[in-house]
């Protein structure tokens, strides 16, 4: 079996991509499903088919890795609500989407910008 990627790697992946969304899933409930985990603002993401409707998967970016982690293990298989619609989210670590990398948007390797200005 197996077949994904090693866990060395995974380890190095901040962006979790949900499954089984309910349907019309708000950015805000993403948001709320994930409230007490340090994600990066802006990189909530409720994926459309091609026929712009929902497809029932989300991505999220969190600040490091071992956040995202946290996260999946905590939170997979999860129950969110969505007006009457409960569902399971099933969440899998992913590498992150261009421009979703804070340390490749800040163009400092994994440095805190704050530390950089000074």
């Amino acid at each position: 079996g197996g077949g994904g990627p090693p866990a060395s790697a995974v380890a190095t992946y901040s962006t979790i991509r949900m499954k089984g969304l309910p349907f019309r899933s708000t950015v805000e409930e993403v948001a709320e499903f994930f409230a007490g985990y340090s994600y990066i603002p802006g990189t909530i993401v409720i994926g459309k088919g091609p026929d712009g409707r929902d497809s029932g998967e989300g991505l999220i970016t969190f600040v490091t890795p071992e956040e995202a982690q946290r996260a999946h293990r905590e939170k997979d298989r999860g129950i969110m609500e969505s007006g009457r619609t409960t569902r399971y989210l099933e969440l899998s670590l992913i590498p992150s989407p261009q421009g979703h990398n804070p340390a490749a948007a800040s163009g400092y390797a994994a440095t805190d910008p704050a530390a950089a200005a000074a």
